[in-house]
């Protein structure tokens, strides 16, 4: 675990780039819609800076206190929250940024914002594939039995649903980020280009 407290914003940044964070786990996956694995690989390298990512974890950031507090007095659950990175004991370049720890049931928080038109994504049960893929790899990393998403919709509709352990996505998710992390970005060797609407936005930020 690393202490963050006194880090800079491009320190916390070039933290990020020296392994795998919760959010990079979708794009790995296949699952994020706003990240091909192409892109990521050329963020770890250092090669391209996506605004869209800035730009989501500067709200994101803005509003996590306030998810927080809101799923406190929703559920009752006492969270803690801490600026430490943690960091997986057999996989180091596994790295996680929890938004909330519940000490009590060995669990983490995740805090979310999405837009109106974004609702359908979250009705009944349901929870978009890429933040599945981010709270199995914090789990992954910390050893927590469960995990609480908080998602501030529109605005003005607060949701929160519970994702339990699955040790056979768990290991799963760590055989792609494994084979991510050594296979192409230690070894500076591309993954294969897609069709992917960030890999098409990234080609034209950098040649237009």
């Amino acid at each position: 675990m690393i202490n963050q407290d006194n880090l800079t914003h491009e320190e916390w940044l070039e933290n990020r780039r020296k392994g795998i964070g919760g959010s990079d786990a979708g794009a790995i996956m296949g699952f994020n819609k706003y990240k091909s694995p192409f892109t990521l690989y050329l963020e770890k390298i250092g090669s391209y800076k996506s605004e869209f990512d800035s730009e989501a974890a500067y709200f994101g950031n803005v509003l996590e206190d306030v998810v927080r507090k809101e799923f406190e007095k929703r559920t009752g659950k006492k969270v803690t929250f801490n600026n430490d990175l943690y960091v997986h004991e057999k996989y180091p370049f596994m790295q996680a940024n929890l938004d909330g720890w519940i000490e009590e049931e060995n669990a983490i928080l995740e805090c979310k914002t999405a837009s109106e038109y974004l609702k359908d994504e979250w009705t009944g049960d349901e929870v978009p594939a890429s933040y599945l893929c981010q709270v199995h790899h914090y789990m992954a990393v910390t050893g927590a039995e469960r995990a609480y998403i908080a998602v501030l919709v529109g605005g003005n509709k607060f949701i929160w649903k519970v994702v339990e352990k699955s040790i056979e996505f768990e290991e799963m998710l760590i055989a792609a980020e494994k084979d991510f992390w050594e296979n192409y970005v230690l070894a500076e060797n591309p993954p294969p280009m897609d069709g992917h609407d960030s890999t098409r936005a990234m080609l034209s930020d950098m040649y237009p």
